[in-house]
Order: structure tokens, then sequence, then C-alpha cells
């Protein structure tokens, strides 16, 4: 093995060990990422009240003092 190829394999070995730390440290972000958001979210649904699905919209609400103030 000459000089070139043994400086041209210590590269290539450099650089496909740069690409993979780059790889993992990005995994390891979006891993982070989304585990925190699964613990907002999570969080935010114990706090949510229990009937917030079943109740009327603001919008459809008819008994609303401010829909019917708004209208002129």
């Amino acid at each position: 093995m000459t000089r070139g190829e043994d400086v041209l394999d210590k590269s290539s070995a450099a650089i496909l060990a740069a690409i993979v730390m780059v790889v993992i440290i990005i995994v390891t972000v979006v891993l982070i990422l989304l585990k925190t958001y699964k613990r907002r979210m999570s969080a935010r649904r114990e706090l949510e009240p229990k009937g917030l699905k079943l109740a009327v919209p603001p919008a459809l609400d008819t008994n609303s003092s401010s829909s019917g103030s708004l209208r002129l």
C-alpha cells in the first residue's frame, strides 16, 4: 500500500465517521423533541375538561349575548 492510498483510506474513514456522528446526533435530537412534544400533549390533555368535545361552539350558541351585541 502506498502512502497516498493510506492517506486516502484514513480520510475516507474520517469522513464516514463524521457522517455517522451527524446522523446519530440528528436522530437523538429528533427523539428528544418527540419525547418533549408527547409529554406536553399528554399534560395538556390531562388539564382539559372532560366534556370539552361535547360543548357547543360559541358561533353556534344562540343564547350568547356577545354574538347578538355585535350585530347592528
